[in-house]
């Protein structure tokens, strides 16, 4: 079967401003997850895909000032659907703020190829697939990591496999949807392929907005850019995040020399000079992450890395700084979230504050990285005395950025059930 792999645009349209993306100042990252399964695929060798990321061919228009319309998206969406004749679409919504991003390609894609099977990944179809069910254009939904179960699913579709085997499938029976149960996730991440970067365009991202760390840190801005995965899942439980319900509680990781491999391998194949850790909890092994490191320096790989996805300050010390920092590493984000102690317990946030401000004068030592910190105000039962605490701590830590926000319900995290369902 031939199969397109769409990534809709990662920016909400309706609130898209030509002026921001002419300044650079969106987000440019790369469907790392779309380029995981485009591997899987290819691997298996008995289908042709292809992945098109509809949000990269809109940007790089929109930058190189060929259009200053937002339509331009569903124009080049467009212009790919008229070049291919798919019998499979499969698009991805990361974040549920693009859901109607999400629907104005659907529409597009059933208009023009009625006929394909359209099926719907990633995080927000993980936990919000009933949110998907009355959208008419699509047939199914592929709920978690979806490597291997893609797969399956195709093998169900070419009339070789079984629908009930394919977990965390969703599908339509009778005019309404049924999920199949989910039962397990891949422990051992040394056996998944790369994602497929000849399908990832990693020299025209940044030039399109802001990846990782590289606007801060000069020559790095505008060179070819590369997210890197070394583990999946997080040590924490906080009530605003769903990554536990998507990755699992336990932390999978990579070994170490297979991470340096596949940098080393970016490096020399495709001139990648600045990685960015998408990891939602690096250092949860301080001895595998210490040898990450050590294994880039005696590699003598010359490269610049960020960890902006945020980092647990409570795992950090002088030892591990030092060896980050000579491996290139050169801007963090440190998860903070609140300066109140009640509502750190409220979140559950494994963060002591005593132990943060201690790392915060390590990093005085470290003046080549940068540090950021993340924090958030409008948690729920959260007082203005407690926000104030918060603005008092940012004030405090003295760091190069404070990236504060406000408190979202993401559907399926324990925020949401406390925010919505009460």
């Amino acid at each position: 079967m031939d199969i397109l792999l769409i990534n809709p645009p990662q920016i909400p349209l309706k609130d898209f401003n030509i002026t921001t993306a002419l300044r650079m100042g969106y987000p440019a990252y790369p469907p790392m997850g779309l380029g995981y399964l485009t591997s899987a695929v290819k691997k298996d060798g008995r289908h042709h895909v292809e992945l098109y990321d509809n949000h990269l061919d809109g940007m790089l228009k929109i930058v190189n000032r060929e259009s200053d319309s937002i339509s331009t998206f569903k124009e080049c969406l467009k212009n790919k659907l008229r070049s291919v004749k798919p019998d499979v679409i499969g698009l991805t919504i990361m974040f549920s703020v693009i859901y109607d991003n999400l629907i104005e390609c659907l529409a597009c894609i059933k208009e023009m190829h009625p006929d394909a099977v359209i099926v719907i990944g990633g995080a927000h179809a993980s936990m919000a697939p009933e949110s998907l069910y009355n959208v008419k254009e699509i047939d199914y939904v592929l709920s978690y990591e979806a490597e291997e179960t893609l797969i399956g699913f195709l093998d169900y579709l070419d009339g070789t496999g079984s629908i009930d085997d394919i977990q965390a499938l969703h599908y339509r029976e009778n005019g309404n949807f049924k999920a199949n149960s989910f039962l397990s996730r891949e422990t051992d991440l040394d056996k998944r392929q790369y994602p497929d970067w000849d399908s990832l365009a990693l020299d025209k991202y940044c030039k399109t907005g802001r990846f990782g760390g590289a606007y801060a840190i000069g020559d790095y801005a505008n060179k070819p850019c590369a997210p890197l995965l070394t583990s999946r899942g997080c040590r924490a439980d906080c009530a605003f995040c769903t990554v536990h319900k998507i990755m699992g509680r336990k932390v999978r990781m990579r070994t170490p020399e297979k991470v340096v491999d596949e940098i080393e391998h970016l490096v020399k194949n495709y001139g990648v000079s600045f990685f960015e850790i998408l990891d939602d909890d690096f250092t949860y092994n301080r001895k595998r992450s210490m040898e990450i490191c050590r294994e880039i320096v005696r590699r003598k790989l010359e490269i610049v890395w960020t960890a902006k996805n945020g980092l647990i300050a409570c795992s950090l010390d002088r030892e591990l700084i030092e060896v980050m920092a000579e491996s290139g590493c050169r801007y963090i984000q440190i998860g903070v979230e609140s300066g109140n102690e009640e509502i750190l317990k409220w979140i559950r946030k494994p963060l002591s504050i005593p132990k943060l401000l201690k790392v915060r004068e390590i990093f005085r030592d470290f003046p080549e990285i940068y540090l950021a910190g993340y924090f958030v105000l409008g948690f729920p039962h959260e007082t203005k005395e407690m926000m104030r605490d918060t603005y008092d701590l940012a004030i405090k830590l003295g760091l190069d950025w404070s990236a504060i926000t406000m408190a979202q319900p993401l559907p399926n995290s324990r925020m949401y059930e406390d925010f919505v369902c009460e």
